[in-house]
């Protein structure tokens, strides 16, 4: 018989989220049935005890109370010699309303106030009245001669190491094979060290970080050295301060300094909200600014987190002195990144940190809510609320010094070691990053609106030619065109347009400069005229529409992709192309297939997408697409974005059937055109649940060819995929 929805949405979350001490997991070959381990309260004649019970859900259930009872012996007046319990929401006071949960929590909160007038146990009842004192000893005893064993297989996540552990956990429920996975983990009683070294890499290769998190965890519950071997990968990312950890006394609670140095990722996330409320959380407000409590306790910490090495703020707050004091004497941080945060430039501390040399910096104001094309983005950027936030209006509408606050912060710690650099154009001049040191930047990334000049002369190649080792360079400023000619954006011309005059710098020649780049990702509001008369070694490209939320992006007109590859071919740009991205605004046309061959003949990546992807009539036959890609003799993963007939869900039976029908049936048809293909995917759109507007989405299938049985082609689905802002070149799997 199936498992009701109700007890597998129960035991999910007894898994994923368990209560604090206590334990409980179904059986393999019974999923009704739950081992249950309850931890002893603090303060009670039970404490240190590890307390096995047996939980069974009868049919009748939830109509009927679970039935429990203890297996670990135990001196209490209202829990008999058979274990059985007296409850009353076990009996008469039970409700459907009710959960396992409940339960279990009841069970313990009934150690740590045992009920002598409403006994199960009447001679120890007798005795609890008598001579109190003396009972709590006796349960002591037995406590420690039952309950206690150094060798006991649960081994619990006590509050005090594991108290922020749900900071990264997700409230959704775990997927039940996620159970069935913890359930074998946590019945091994001994491992050999490289066995379950073995496991923790499978798990990690296996799960998502929420189902990583709950299996791990319990992994730990196996013992002790068992628990000490998890830890490292529990609390290699961290984030504070957790919203429901605090106390009167001491305030916001931070992690346990045996902790501390697990932490490799640590996130500074204070909630945005905090400084809005009445009277504002943690912080207190002088003149409009919110000045935040307990940071002391991150900052006598960092210098003792010996493995960190990414730190990240996202604050409502300027962030002190004291705090860019302690990180910058952390040298083992090497990658920094400091978001949605706003930043004053006489809080910077004054003496210079030579010995903060990072490797990757993200660098981007409040505010900056960016998405590319009209497809998934950031679930925040769906919330009203993260619009309406007071800091984030004052902030983003406050004139910044933009254009020195690179250049203050390079003022205080070298720049020459950096290999990654993202960085909004509210924060930096194109002729600062001519004169910033380099040398090392593998990947630029700059995002955000167009950097004001000033009437500065200065353009991106300038800048380029200053950086030898740059291989990635993305230019993701954010606007729309809005039929405009399409040199508007004369300040982000990648090459130079015309005549303009020598700078000082121009040691290097803009083909040299432009020529070492490989990857290279470009909104539409760039100028790309003259770029692929020097880059002729590029090997992927992008170009896509970003915009600012919660505004539209446009893609690009289709005169324009046309024109940019003739230029590829005149140019013969595109030889070592192996990937080619865009978004278009106007229909794709088979045309296009067959020029971009013509410019980029070694293609193993296409991606076409219609930026706001609309259904109807194709325009062309499937022939003309599959002799348009049968010339690609190297392509293995094609996404074009074609319309196909639109699906009335009104009148559909089986809308999701429909919608993959005449996609799935055009997949075999191409891959039968492309020998070398292995992947294919279409557009669509949809409108996510729970959510007001549409998104354009990819429909991906795996190729799967039976050459040596039967010839035949058949396509598996994959699972949704998107890229998270600002990786462009390689999708990443879409949760939630």
């Amino acid at each position: 018989m199936a498992l009701p929805k109700r007890i597998i949405k129960e035991t999910e979350r007894l898994v994923a989220d368990p209560a604090p001490g206590i334990s409980a997991l179904p059986h393999e070959d019974n999923l009704r049935y739950f081992d249950v381990i309850i931890e002893g309260p603090g303060g009670s004649p039970f404490q240190n005890g590890k307390f096995k019970l047996e939980l069974f859900l009868p049919e009748e259930y939830p109509m009927a109370p679970p039935k429990v009872r203890f297996l670990t012996k135990i001196y209490h007046p209202n829990i008999d010699k058979l274990g059985r319990i007296c409850l009353d929401i076990l009996k008469d006071k039970w409700s459907p309303a009710l959960q396992i949960r409940t339960v279990l929590l009841s069970v313990q909160a009934l150690l740590s106030a045992p009920n002598p007038d409403d006994p199960l146990a009447t001679d120890v009842a007798k005795h609890y009245k008598e001579d109190e004192k003396d009972a709590q000893r006796v349960s002591q005893e037995w406590t420690q001669k039952y309950a206690v064993a150094h060798d006991f297989i649960p081994m619990f996540v006590n509050d005090d190491d594991y108290s922020f552990f749900n900071v990264r956990r997700s409230s959704k429920s775990t997927s039940f094979s996620v159970i069935q996975a913890a359930q074998i983990l946590t019945r091994m009683q001994s491992l050999n060290q490289d066995v379950l070294y073995q496991i923790l890499d499978e798990v990690d290769a296996c799960y998502n970080d929420k189902d990583r998190r709950a299996v791990l965890s319990h992994l730990s519950l196996v013992c002790r050295w068992v628990r000490h071997c998890t830890k490292p990968v529990l609390f290699a990312n961290v984030r504070w301060p957790h919203p429901n950890k605090h106390d009167e006394e001491s305030g916001l609670h931070f992690f346990p300094q045996e902790l501390w140095k697990y932490f490799k990722y640590f996130h500074l996330d204070w909630p945005d909200y905090w400084p809005d409320a009445s009277p504002p959380l943690w912080g207190t407000i002088h003149t409009g600014n919110y000045t935040p409590l307990h940071m002391d306790k991150l900052e006598v910490a960092l210098p003792a987190m010996t493995n960190i090495h990414i730190f990240q703020i996202t604050c409502p707050f300027h962030p002190p002195t004291t705090l860019f004091q302690a990180l910058f004497g952390c040298a083992n941080i090497k990658d920094l990144r400091m978001t949605d945060t706003p930043l004053n430039l006489d809080l910077f501390p004054k003496n210079p940190a030579p010995h903060f040399q990072l490797e990757r910096f993200t660098f981007l104001p409040v505010a900056e809510a960016l998405r590319v094309g009209e497809g998934p983005h950031d679930k925040k950027y769906h919330d009203l609320s993260y619009y309406t936030r007071e800091y984030r209006k004052r902030h983003w509408s406050a004139e910044l010094a933009s254009q020195f606050t690179l250049w203050s912060f390079f003022l205080l710690m070298p720049s020459d070691s950096l290999k990654y650099l993202q960085i909004s154009g509210r924060y930096y001049a194109l002729s600062n990053l001519v004169y910033l040191p380099l040398p090392n930047l593998e990947t630029l990334v700059l995002t955000g609106p167009e950097p004001e000049g000033h009437g500065d002369t200065t353009i991106l190649s300038d800048a380029v030619r200053r950086m030898p080792k740059l291989r990635d360079l993305r230019v993701m400023i954010s606007g729309n065109l809005q039929g405009v000619a399409p040199s508007v954006s004369q300040s982000f011309c990648l090459a130079p347009v015309g005549s303009t005059p020598r700078q000082p710098w121009e040691d290097v020649s803009p083909d040299l400069a432009l020529g070492q780049i490989k990857h290279l990702a470009v909104s539409t509001l760039c100028n790309i005229d003259k770029i692929f008369e020097c880059m002729r070694s590029l090997e992927r490209l992008a170009v896509l529409a970003v915009i600012n939320h919660p505004r539209i992006p446009l893609g690009l007109p289709g005169w324009r992709v046309r024109n940019m590859i003739e230029n590829m071919i005149s140019n013969k740009s595109g030889k070592y192309m192996r990937l080619f991205r865009v978004m278009i605004e106007d229909g794709l046309e088979y045309h296009l297939l067959e020029r971009l061959y013509k410019a980029c003949p070694k293609l193993e990546f296409i991606e076409i997408e219609s930026c706001g992807y609309h259904e109807g009539d194709v325009g062309h036959y499937w022939t003309d697409y599959g002799a348009a890609l049968e010339n690609f003799q190297h392509l293995k993963f094609l996404r074009l974005g074609i319309p196909f007939e639109g699906c009335d869900e009104r009148t559909q039976l089986d809308p999701a059937a429909f919608l993959r029908a005449d996609r799935r049936d055009f997949g075999i048809y191409i891959a039968s055109c492309v020998p070398s293909l292995t992947r294919i995917g279409f557009e669509y759109r949809m409108k996510p649940a729970g959510q007001s507007h549409y998104e354009d989405r990819w429909l991906d299938f795996d190729i799967e060819r039976r050459l040596e049985e039967d010839g035949r082609i058949s396509l598996r689905e994959l699972p949704l995929s998107w890229y998270p802002f600002p990786e462009v070149w390689e999708p990443a799997e879409l949760r939630g």
